[in-house]
């Protein structure tokens, strides 16, 4: 049978809902590493860590077009006030990206302080251990569950449900968990003391209820870490076969573009940086976009009015047409190749198309 239940009931039930997404950025992936003939898997052998000059340059350029998670005129404008040279910083740019740390000051508060541009101290010693890599913000929500286990004393259960109860902005549940969460930091110096011998020094419930207000804030919009990682993995993949196989992920990229905008933005960065295409060219195209010669030649599919199945009638009246084959085409046909008014196919720019 089928049961049709909300989501509050099946996770009453002990159900867990998983959404299956489809992501475009993998076909891109692997159309590039088809061409330059690497097997994808070879790419989780890339070490972010360490990272590449090579590859945070296309960042800190602006050159980010293809870029999973970095084409948006938001994470764009983030990303220009710092200087990307690590993973972490692609981590936390892709979480802050957001309306919530946007609107909140929370993406305004880690530019700032990870470009130097503002001074700025722990609020507690013992809250470097979990905000160091962020300087200080709360940016990932198991930075506010470690915070509430570890200074507050929460246990497993009351970790997880305060996460939820953040997420979820539920002030009745919030309440009670502020309590708990103050006097688990009075009582945080005794177990810390006495399982050191040694420590910081005591939090006091101002600093407490400060920390509590800032992870019930900045925590109710948090990314999860493991989130940002894998998604900054695939940022880093693509920006590795952009800055190492431009053309090959220009097409791949090209042969997926999300709509029109992405494919003449990703031109517009391929002309400056000295690379030729040719919208179309009857004599040479292919179906869709191709590499020849060094050069990017548009496809019969990138004609208005072509589509796959004409594209296909037309590549084969040009095999075996040879020198004129256009001339055997009907008006239509040939209307769509040249436009209208017969413009010569080497005065086609993808601009304006």
């Amino acid at each position: 049978g089928t049961v049709a239940l909300d989501m509050k009931m099946a996770e009453k039930i002990g159900l867990i809902k998983m959404d299956a997404l489809g992501l475009r950025t993998l076909s891109v992936i692997q159309g590039c590493c088809d061409a330059v003939k690497i097997d994808p898997a070879s790419l989780y052998n890339l070490d972010p860590v360490v990272g590449d000059e090579k590859i945070w340059s296309l960042f800190n350029a602006d050159r980010v077009t293809g870029i999973f998670q970095f084409e948006g005129h938001t994470v764009r404008q983030l990303t220009k006030s710092v200087k990307v040279d690590r993973f972490d910083d692609l981590c936390a740019i892709t979480s802050l990206a957001r309306p919530g740390p946007l609107m909140g000051g929370a993406a305004g508060t880690w530019c700032k302080r990870r470009s130097g541009e503002e001074d700025w101290d722990y609020k507690h010693p013992s809250l470097e251990k979990y905000l160091k890599s962020t300087f200080g913000c709360i940016v990932y929500q198991e930075q506010a569950m470690q915070i509430v286990r570890d200074l507050g004393g929460f246990d497993e259960p009351a970790v997880n449900a305060f996460r939820r109860a953040v997420g979820k902005k539920d002030p009745e549940a919030l309440q009670g968990f502020r309590e708990k969460f103050l006097e688990g930091c009075r009582d945080w110096h005794e177990r810390h003391y006495m399982k050191s011998g040694h420590g910081p020094r005591e939090i006091e419930d101002e600093t407490a209820a400060e920390l509590w207000d800032e992870m019930c804030e900045f925590g109710s919009y948090a990314f999860n870490y493991s989130h940002a990682v894998a998604y900054s993995m695939i940022s880093y993949m693509s920006a590795h076969l952009k800055a190492y196989y431009p053309l090959e992920f220009a097409v791949a990229q090209l042969r997926n573009a999300a709509d029109e905008d992405q494919a003449k933005q990703l031109l517009r960065e391929l002309t400056e940086e000295g690379y030729a295409y040719i919208a179309f060219d009857p004599r040479h195209s292919l179906a869709s976009w191709s590499i020849q010669d060094g050069k990017l030649y548009g496809g019969f599919d990138s004609v208005k009015g072509v589509g796959p199945k004409t594209a296909t009638a037309l590549l084969e009246a040009r095999e075996q047409g040879g020198e004129d084959w256009m001339d055997a085409l009907t008006d239509s046909q040939r209307d769509r190749l040249l436009g209208a008014d017969n413009t010569p196919w080497h005065s086609l720019s993808y601009f304006g198309r």
